[in-house]
């Protein structure tokens, strides 16, 4: 798998930054986004992204819109467990808090994958 820039969206800092060491790992780049400002503007930069559905208690719905209007496959990262479909984002992958570095892994490659054959 080619280096990706690879956009992830949370205000948990610890969280984020774990994401950021598996996918720096395997040799991606990543840009970390705490605001929805910050996340806007990553949109534009990004090849795929990890969104949390709520940041700093409000749903990130116009983040993902953004995502999908530009063509970055992105999968969704909750400790909710229905929340995503209550958004309308029922048909995105999933990345359930707390999660295991090889479901970053994983979901990272499906969404490189899709970004492929688009």
């Amino acid at each position: 798998m080619r280096s990706l820039t690879v956009l992830v969206v949370d205000d948990q800092i610890l969280v984020a930054s774990e994401i950021e060491s598996v996918l720096s790992s395997l040799g991606h780049r990543v840009v970390i986004a705490a605001t929805r400002e910050d996340a806007l503007a990553g949109v534009g930069i990004a090849d795929l992204a990890i969104v949390e559905i709520e940041l700093h208690g409000a749903c990130t719905t116009d983040i993902c819109h953004a995502l999908d209007a530009a063509g970055v496959p992105f999968a969704v990262c909750t400790g909710h467990s229905t929340r995503h479909r209550e958004m309308g984002l029922g048909d995105r992958p999933v990345i359930a808090k707390p999660f295991l570095h090889s479901q970053i892994v994983e979901t990272t490659g499906m969404l490189a994958s899709r970004r492929e054959t688009a």
